[in-house]
C-alpha cells in the first residue's frame, strides 16, 4: 500500500496526542480502532519509529505478547502489535486477559464492540477516524508531487470528495481513477440456470459464480486470480468494474449440466466420494 510520507501530519491532534502519550508511558494496554484503510498500522509504526520503539508482530497474539519487552531504565521497550484483533478466538482473548503483568501491547481492530468488555475495561481506547477532505487533499497533493505522478488537481479533488480511507485514496491516485461510493447489488436468483446454459449477464449472474465455474473447468489460474482481485475492488472504483467484467467474459468456458467430478478414495475407507 502506498501511504503518506508522514501520516501523522494528516490526522487531528485529538488522536495524535493520546497515542504519543501512551507510547511515552504505556501504563496499560491500548486499543486502536477504525475502519479498514484509515491508517491505524501506518500511524502506530511511524510513531514507534519516531520514539525508537521496537514493534513485535506475529500471527499468534500470545507469542507476540511474550516476545514484547517492558520499558527499561532508559525508556526503551518492545511493544506487541496485535493486528486484526476482531478475529481473535475466545480462547485467545481469555489468554490475553489472564496474562500476568504483560508488556505493552496494542490491539488493533475495526470495531470496538468486537473486543470483549472485560478486556476493554483494562485498556486505553483511541479511535482513528475516516480522513477529512482537507487532510486527503494535502496528503494526496504531497504524494502526487513526491512520486511524480502529475495527476490533475481536479482528480485529487474528486478522490478527496469520495474516498473514505487512505488506502482507497492512494490506490485511486496511483491508477488515476475516481472512487465510487455506491456498491452495486447483484441479484443471484437465476445464477445456476444462467451459468449452466452458458449465458452471462452482470445483472443476473454473480461474477464469483463465473469464477468458480472457470476454476472448475481449469481456466488460466493467473487470469482467475487477476479477475478475483479486480472484482474485489470494482465496487469501490469507477470504470474498474468494466475491466473486471471483460476479464470475466474471457473466462467463460464450456460448461455442462453435470460437471465430471473426480471420484477419490478416502484413506482407511472403502467408501468413494
Amino acid at each position: 500500500m502506498i501511504f503518506m510520507l508522514n501520516p501523522t501530519r494528516h490526522i487531528i491532534k485529538s488522536v495524535l496526542t493520546p497515542l504519543e502519550a501512551w507510547l511515552n508511558a504505556p501504563s496499560k494496554p491500548l486499543i486502536v480502532y477504525g475502519y479498514s484503510g484509515v491508517g491505524k498500522t501506518e500511524i502506530i509504526r511511524f510513531l514507534a519509529s519516531k520514539y525508537n520503539i521496537e514493534v513485535e508482530t506475529t500471527m499468534n497474539p500470545i507469542a507476540c505478547i511474550n516476545n514484547a519487552r517492558h520499558p527499561s531504565f532508559d525508556g526503551n521497550y518492545r511493544l506487541a502489535l496485535i493486528e486484526s484483533a476482531d478475529y481473535l478466538t475466545t480462547s485467545q482473548y481469555r489468554a490475553i486477559l489472564t496474562t500476568d503483568n504483560p508488556p505493552p501491547y496494542i490491539l488493533e481492530c475495526q470495531f470496538l464492540e468486537s473486543i470483549p468488555y472485560k478486556l476493554r475495561q483494562k485498556c486505553m481506547i483511541v479511535e482513528i477516524p475516516k480522513p477529512a477532505k482537507r487532510f486527503l487533499i494535502a496528503g494526496l497533493t504531497e504524494l502526487n508531487r513526491h512520486l511524480g505522478l502529475n495527476r490533475a488537481d481536479s482528480l485529487i479533488e474528486k478522490i478527496s470528495d469520495k474516498a473514505e480511507s487512505w488506502r482507497l485514496a492512494t490506490f485511486c491516485l496511483k491508477y488515476g481513477i475516481e472512487p465510487n461510493r455506491l456498491r452495486p447489488t447483484v441479484p443471484d436468483t437465476k445464477q445456476p440456470e444462467v451459468i449452466l446454459t452458458g449465458g452471462y449477464s452482470h445483472s443476473t449472474c454473480h461474477p464469483l459464480s463465473i469464477l468458480q465455474m472457470a476454476v472448475h473447468n481449469k481456466a488460466n489460474p493467473s487470469k482467475c486470480l487477476e479477475a478475483l482481485r479486480l472484482y474485489s475492488m470494482a465496487w469501490e472504483i469507477d470504470d474498474l468494474s468494466k475491466v473486471s467484467r471483460t476479464l470475466l467474459e474471457q473466462l467463460r468456458t464450456e460448461t455442462t449440466f453435470k460437471p465430471p467430478f473426480t471420484k477419490r478414495k478416502l484413506k482407511g475407507s472403502n467408501k468413494r466420494l
